[in-house]
């Protein structure tokens, strides 16, 4: 039996002001400060914030597919809340005993 590969990660949001890559809306969300006016539009203080140094965040290596599916950038880093990948293993379990 051969070695199991491990999934290859892909970002589900990036930025287009830092070009960062997340893992998801509440991590990406996470990254950006200041606020919206009640409109909708962009007030002058809403930023970036880096995700280095934020001790919520860990960085993982994957690859984004959002700007072009059929060519994939690849080996960029996926910031997602640290931890995240045992709290998802550990739900699979938890949903295989009840099944």
């Amino acid at each position: 039996m051969g070695a199991q590969m491990s999934p290859i990660r892909t970002c589900a949001s990036h930025c287009r002001d830092c070009n960062r890559h997340f893992a998801g809306d509440g991590a990406f969300d996470r990254h950006r400060g200041g606020s919206f006016m009640g409109d909708g539009r962009r007030l002058d203080g809403r930023h970036c914030k880096n995700p280095e140094r934020d001790d919520w965040y860990e960085a993982i290596e994957g690859e984004c597919r959002i700007a072009d599916p059929d060519a994939p950038a690849k080996q960029i880093t996926i910031w997602r809340q640290r931890g995240a990948e045992e709290r998802t293993k550990g739900l699979a379990r938890n949903k295989a005993a009840v099944a």
